[in-house]
């Protein structure tokens, strides 16, 4: 499943969850309903994380692997049309950048606790990471939706 539109699928999903996080505060302010859910999401941001960082190497691997055919890669699949051709391939290459950067973000806290490791520059990459997140947040959901709707 992770090799072809499953991948795909995984990986925008992945960004728009990653996204949701971000704004978690954001959204239960403004709807109430989704505070369960958000909650749910925010417990596990940092395998969320974990796993967006895993699936953005691999998707990025995947992709220059077949550098001859990035195109082919990323619009050969299922009903994707040649006029979409463009715009899928650069939501998915936002979605690969998006996992990588919040990816690396949402699993910061685990990495801290699991290598013990305090130093200054894993805190000087994190304060760069969170005052963009916003901007990774947004691009995550929109590239994200593409990228799904797109496949579908």
């Amino acid at each position: 499943m992770i090799f072809g539109t499953g991948g795909f699928i995984l990986l925008s999903l992945g960004v728009v969850a990653a996204g949701l996080i971000v704004f978690a505060d954001l959204i239960k302010n403004k709807i109430a309903k989704t505070g369960d859910f958000l909650d749910k999401l925010v417990m596990r941001k940092g395998y969320i994380g974990i796993a967006l960082v895993i699936l953005g190497v691999w998707r990025l691997f995947h992709l220059f692997s077949n550098f001859g055919n990035m195109f082919k890669l990323v619009t050969g699949i299922k009903n994707v049309s040649d006029s979409a051709m463009p715009t899928m391939f650069f939501a998915y290459l936002i979605c690969i950048a998006v996992a990588l950067l919040l990816g690396s973000l949402l699993a910061m806290d685990i990495i801290k606790k699991k290598k013990n490791l305090s130093g200054e520059k894993l805190s000087e990459i994190e304060k760069k990471l969170r005052a963009k997140q916003g901007i990774f947040g947004i691009l995550g959901i929109i590239s994200g939706i593409i990228v799904f709707i797109e496949i579908l």
